[in-house]
């Protein structure tokens, strides 16, 4: 005779070891009326755990639907909702804000990255809530100097008052003055730390890394400004 088949609801919540580790979410600290642009892939517009994100802005005309991945990922990671399903973000009760910027490979042009840049600073004040962060996990090889325009629009945000938080790098061997967005003074460039101490599993490693140290991967150093 066969095996019942299975069945049964979604998953209950479930609270991720970083979310803990950074804080977990609390009145005064779940995001509630901020806006938050997710600067990315796309975000998945009808994820039932994000919170029905607004379709901003597509580098690449039309919907900004995820097309990749990631930025529904860094959208959870954000904002998740602290509800009955999947997980919760470090702000749950934030808006998102889709902006697309890399396509299906993951990849976009500086001319692509800034046009949703450019997007935020335009109407950052003109929706409700206001967008007060811009989240860029993306980067690359470059310095302060390479893109003039690129920087000067950096320093508009920042001097209206939106916070550039950018990923700090997956370079363990390099400098965040070697990566662009993350070389810039005016953003936050974020390393990885890790939540819990690990097991040692993988091949490469020699031992477990504990709690609380720089992740395997991650670009640090000098200019860091958090790690988490």
């Amino acid at each position: 005779s066969g095996k019942p088949g299975g069945g049964g609801g979604p998953a209950a919540q479930v609270l991720p070891a970083g979310v803990a580790r950074v804080g977990v979410p609390t009145s005064l600290s779940n995001g509630e009326g901020i806006g938050v642009a997710i600067v990315d892939t796309g975000i998945d517009l009808g994820h039932p755990d994000l919170g029905s994100p607004v379709d901003a802005f597509s580098a690449f005309g039309g919907s900004c639907t995820d097309d990749e991945g990631h930025g529904t990922h860094v959208a959870g990671t954000v904002a998740a909702r602290d509800n009955t399903i999947d997980v919760i973000g470090v702000a749950p009760g934030a808006r998102l804000y889709c902006v697309k910027v890399l396509d299906s490979t993951g990849s976009g042009s500086d001319a692509e990255v800034m046009a949703g840049l450019d997007w935020v600073l335009v109407n950052h004040a003109l929706v409700q809530p206001n967008i007060r962060v811009i989240n860029m996990s993306l980067g690359g090889p470059g310095s302060v100097d390479d893109n003039p325009s690129f920087h000067e629009l950096i320093k508009s945000l920042e001097g209206a008052g939106v916070a550039v938080v950018v990923a700090a790098g997956n370079d363990a061997a390099g400098q965040i003055s070697q990566k662009i967005p993350a070389a810039y003074s005016e953003v936050i460039a974020v390393a990885s730390a890790t939540a819990s101490t690990g097991s040692n599993q993988c091949r490469w490693l020699s031992a477990p890394i504990a709690a609380d140290t720089a992740s395997y991967f991650t670009t640090d150093g000098a200019n860091v400004v958090v790690s988490a």
